[in-house]
C-alpha cells in the first residue's frame, strides 16, 4: 500500500505532463493557423481595394475606347472634356494619350499635349510604353506593364487598349483604327489599395519581369521567404502576386507559458491530491464520526424520513428550532408532529409530503408551514435527496430545512408594495412598460391599449422590434449596439436613455412616443432588462415633420425635369445650328422648369393628400401626351444608360384622355418610370402599357428584381433600398397620388427578375 501511494501519483504526473506538451503544441497550430486567417482577412481588403482601384482608372480607358469607337473624329474639346469626367476623382493618373494608326492625335492632360501630339508612337514615347501599345494591338485586348521608367525619369503602370470601331451595330467588330495609353503614378494606387496600412504586417507586391522571373514594386523580396499569404492581383492578361506575413514573423502562441506553467502545476496537484486522498482512506471512520458531529451541528434542519413518513433521524439543531425533545420526534410521522396536516392558509400539507415519498426527484424542494412548540408559524424550505438500496426501491429521503420565514415576510410586503405600484401604473396616461435581457415585454400598463389599440396579452413576451417602424429602427439599433459595446468593453454603464421611436398601432397606422428608460444591471454589470416611459408625442412630430416632408417630395420629384435642363444644352451644343427639333428641344426645357415649379407649389397639396383632407379637381388630360413629355425629359438618362423605352396603347392609339389633375398625373408617371429606369440594368428595357376596361390600368414593366426585404415595405413611406440615393418617397407618392384619385398601386414580383407597378384608376 506504501509503495502503490507513491507509485500511483508518479505515473499520473508523467501522464499529465505529457499531455501538457500536447496541448502546447496543439495551441501552437491553433496560434498559427488563427494568425494566418487573420492576415488572409487583411490581405484579402488590400486585394480587393488594390483591384477595385487599378479597375477604376482601367476604366478611363474602357470609358474613352468605347466613346471613340462611336465618335472617331473626336474633337480635342471633346477629349479634355470627356477625359476629365472620366477622370474626376480619380488620383495618380498621370496622362491619356489617344493614337490613331500610329500617331498621336490627343493626350491629357493639356500640358503634354504640344509636345505629343502629331507625333508618331515611336518618336512621342519610351520604347516601353511602345512595346505595350503594340502588345494589346497583337492581343486585341488591354495589356499592361510596370511600374517602368518614364522618359521624365518618374515610375509609372502603362496601359494600353485597342480601339475598333463599330460595324453595323456590333461592337469591335469594324477596322482597327487606334489606341487608348494611360500612364498611372504607382505611389497614390498603392495608397488607395491600402497596402501602407496594417504596420503589424510585412507586405510585398511582385510582378512578371520580362526575363521569365518576378520583380518586387513593393515592399522587401524577404516577405516572399517567410512563409507569407499570397493572393494574385488579376490584370488584364495575367496577375501580380501580393504576400504577407506578420512583421515578426509566425510567433508562438501568447498562451504557450501560461499552459506548461498550468500544466506542470495542475500535473502536480493532481498527484498531491491523489496522494492525499489515498492516505485519507485509513481515516473515514474517524471522518464518518466528525461529519455526524457536524451534522447536528449545523445551522440547519436535517431530518431523515423512512418510507412510511416517520422521522428516523433529525439533528440538534432542528430539536432546539422546534423547541422538541428526540423522544417527542423520533418514529413519528413527519406530518402531524413537525408539520401542520394543514396550514393556516387550508394548504393540504399531507399531500405534498406523500408526492414527496412516493416520487422523491419529482420534489427535489418544497416549502412547507411548521408550528413551533410554543406555537409560532414558521416556514421552511426543504432540499430533499432519495437514497436507494441495491434493487433501486426508496430507502429512506434526506430533508435539509431552511427558515424561510423572514423571506416569506418579505415577499408578502413586496406584494402589497407591488400591489399599489400597479394601481398607479394603470391609472396614468403615459405608457409604462418593462424589458428582460432580449428586449422582450414583461410588463406593459393597460394605456398602452388607448394609445396604440393593443391589449396586454398580445404584447407580453413579444420582443420590442416587432412593435418598431422601419424608420426607427435605425435609432433604436444604435442605442441597444451603443449600449452592448460599453458593456462589452467594460464601460460605465449607460443606466438611461432617452429616444423617439416611431411605434406600429395595433389598425396599421404608427405613432411617435418620446421614451424614457432605465437600464437595470445586475452586480457583475451585465444588463438584465430595462424599464421605462413612454409618451405620445405625434401631434409635435406630425408639425416638425411637415415642412421636411414637403421639402424632400419636392426634391424627389425633380430630378426628372433636372435631368432634362442639366442633358438638353449638351444636345444643342453637339448639334449645332438650331433647327426645328432643337427648337423643340428647347421648348421641352422650358416646359421641365414650368414643371418644377408646378411641383414646388403643390407640395401642400402632397400633405393635404397624406391627411385626405385634398379636393381634387379633374380635368381630361391625354395621358400619352404626359408620356411624350416624359420620354424626352429622361431622354439623356436612359442614353447614358443604354436603356430602351416604349408605350403601349391599346390597338396603337394616338390619344389616352383620362380626367385627373395633370400635374400629380405627370408627377406620377414621372416616378413611376424614374424608379424602373434606376432599378434597370445596364442595356435593359423599360415598358409603359396603358389599358381601359372596367377602370384605367397604367403598367410600367422593368427588368432587375425588388429585394425581398422591401417587397412587404414597397409603398411605404421613407421605404427604400440599401443601395438607394433617394428619400424613400418616390413609391410613397405613386400610391399616395392614386389614391388621390379614386385608385391604388400595387407591385408584382411574380415574374423571375423582372418588376411590375401597377396603378389602377377610375375608368370615368
Amino acid at each position: 500500500m506504501k509503495r502503490s501511494t507513491l507509485l500511483i501519483p508518479a505515473i499520473l504526473f508523467a501522464v499529465l505532463v505529457a499531455a501538457t506538451f500536447v496541448v502546447q503544441q496543439a495551441d501552437d497550430k491553433a496560434q498559427r493557423t488563427k494568425e494566418r486567417l487573420d492576415t488572409f482577412y487583411k490581405l484579402s481588403a488590400i486585394q480587393s481595394r488594390f483591384e477595385n482601384a487599378l479597375g477604376d482608372k482601367l476604366n478611363i480607358m474602357r470609358g474613352l475606347k468605347a466613346s471613340v469607337a462611336s465618335n472617331p473624329d473626336m474633337t480635342a474639346q471633346e477629349f479634355d472634356t470627356l477625359t476629365r469626367s472620366l477622370a474626376f476623382g480619380q488620383t495618380g493618373v498621370l496622362a491619356v494619350i489617344l493614337t490613331r494608326g500610329n500617331t498621336i492625335v490627343h493626350a491629357y492632360p493639356t500640358s503634354s499635349r504640344l509636345s505629343l501630339v502629331g507625333s508618331s508612337i515611336h518618336d512621342g514615347l519610351s520604347r516601353v510604353q511602345t512595346e505595350v501599345i503594340e502588345n494589346s494591338i497583337a492581343r486585341r485586348s488591354m495589356y499592361l506593364a510596370g511600374p517602368v521608367s518614364l522618359q521624365n525619369g518618374t515610375k509609372g503602370i502603362v496601359a494600353a487598349t485597342p480601339v475598333f470601331l463599330h460595324k453595323e451595330g456590333r461592337i469591335d467588330a469594324g477596322p482597327f483604327w487606334g489606341t487608348v495609353t494611360m500612364i498611372i503614378a504607382p505611389e497614390p494606387l498603392f495608397l488607395e489599395a491600402g497596402l501602407t496600412e496594417y504596420p503589424l504586417l510585412q507586405k510585398a507586391l511582385k510582378t512578371p519581369s520580362a526575363d521569365g522571373g518576378w520583380d518586387v514594386i513593393f515592399g522587401e523580396a524577404a516577405v516572399f521567404r517567410n512563409d507569407p499569404v499570397i493572393m494574385n492581383v488579376l490584370l488584364p492578361q495575367g496577375y501580380w502576386m501580393l504576400a504577407a506575413a506578420p512583421e515578426g514573423g509566425w510567433g508562438p502562441s501568447p498562451y504557450r507559458p501560461f499552459i506548461i506553467g498550468s500544466g506542470l502545476l495542475l500535473a502536480l496537484l493532481v498527484s498531491l491530491v491523489v496522494w492525499f486522498s489515498l492516505h485519507q482512506m485509513q481515516a473515514r471512520e474517524l471522518a464518518q464520526e466528525e461529519y455526524m458531529h457536524l451534522v447536528h451541528q449545523a445551522r440547519s434542519l436535517i431530518l431523515r424520513l423512512e418510507t412510511d413518513g416517520t422521522v428516523a433521524f433529525i439533528n440538534e439543531y432542528a430539536l432546539s428550532f422546534y423547541e422538541l425533545e428526540k423522544n417527542d420526534v423520533l418514529g413519528k410521522p413527519f406530518a402531524g408532529t413537525l408539520v401542520p396536516e394543514v396550514s393556516v392558509d387550508g394548504t393540504n400539507q399531507v399531500g405534498k409530503i406523500n408526492l414527496m415519498l412516493r416520487d422523491p426527484a419529482s420534489v427535489p424542494v418544497h416549502e412547507l408551514q411548521s408550528v413551533r412548540k410554543n406555537g409560532e408559524i414558521v416556514w421552511v424550505s426543504w432540499a430533499n435527496r432519495p437514497s436507494y438500496d441495491n434493487r433501486g426501491r426508496l430507502r429512506d429521503v434526506l430533508c435539509v430545512g431552511t427558515d424561510m420565514t423572514r423571506r416569506r415576510q418579505m415577499e408578502e410586503a413586496l406584494r402589497k408594495s407591488e400591489s399599489k405600484y400597479r394601481l398607479l401604473t394603470e391609472n396614468v396616461t403615459d405608457v409604462i412598460w418593462g424589458l428582460d435581457a432580449n428586449m422582450r415585454f414583461t410588463y406593459i400598463s393597460p394605456s398602452d391599449r388607448k394609445l396604440r389599440g393593443y391589449e396586454a396579452s398580445e404584447v407580453l413576451g413579444r420582443p420590442l422590434w416587432d412593435f418598431i417602424a422601419p424608420g426607427s429602427r435605425p435609432v433604436l439599433l444604435n442605442a441597444v449596439s451603443a449600449l452592448e459595446k460599453s458593456i462589452r468593453n467594460r464601460l460605465p454603464p449607460n443606466k438611461s436613455l432617452t429616444l423617439t421611436l416611431e411605434m406600429k398601432c395595433r389598425n396599421g397606422s404608427t405613432v411617435w412616443v418620446e421614451t424614457r428608460a432605465t437600464v437595470l444591471y445586475n452586480e457583475e454589470g451585465e444588463m438584465v432588462g430595462m424599464q421605462g416611459v413612454s409618451r405620445d408625442i405625434s401631434d409635435m412630430k406630425r408639425a416638425e415633420a411637415l415642412r421636411d416632408d414637403m421639402e424632400r417630395m419636392a426634391r424627389h420629384d425633380l430630378k426628372t425635369p433636372l435631368g432634362a435642363v442639366i442633358g438638353l444644352p449638351d444636345e444643342i451644343i453637339r448639334m449645332g445650328n438650331l433647327d426645328d427639333r432643337q427648337t423643340q428641344m428647347l421648348g421641352v426645357i422650358r416646359k421641365a422648369g414650368e414643371s418644377m415649379l408646378q411641383l414646388i407649389n403643390r407640395s401642400l397639396d402632397l400633405y393635404k393628400m397624406e391627411t385626405g383632407t385634398y379636393r381634387i379637381e379633374p380635368v381630361q388630360i391625354d395621358l400619352l401626351y404626359l408620356l411624350d413629355q416624359i420620354s424626352a425629359e429622361i431622354r439623356p438618362l436612359l442614353r447614358a444608360r443604354s436603356i430602351s423605352f416604349g408605350v403601349n396603347a391599346p390597338d396603337g392609339a394616338q390619344t389616352f384622355p383620362f380626367m385627373g389633375e395633370e400635374t400629380l398625373m405627370l408627377s406620377m408617371l414621372s416616378n413611376m418610370i424614374k424608379n424602373a429606369i434606376e432599378a434597370s440594368p445596364e442595356g435593359g428595357s423599360v415598358q409603359v402599357e396603358l389599358s381601359r376596361n372596367h377602370a384605367v390600368t397604367i403598367s410600367v414593366h422593368n427588368q432587375g428584381a425588388v429585394p425581398q426585404e422591401l417587397r412587404d415595405t414597397f409603398f411605404d413611406k421613407y421605404a427604400k433600398g440599401s443601395g438607394s440615393k433617394g428619400s424613400g418617397l418616390g413609391t410613397y407618392s405613386i400610391r399616395l397620388i392614386a389614391r388621390t384619385h379614386g385608385g391604388d398601386a400595387r407591385l408584382d414580383t411574380s415574374l423571375p427578375g423582372e418588376t411590375v407597378v401597377t396603378v389602377t384608376l377610375p375608368a370615368s
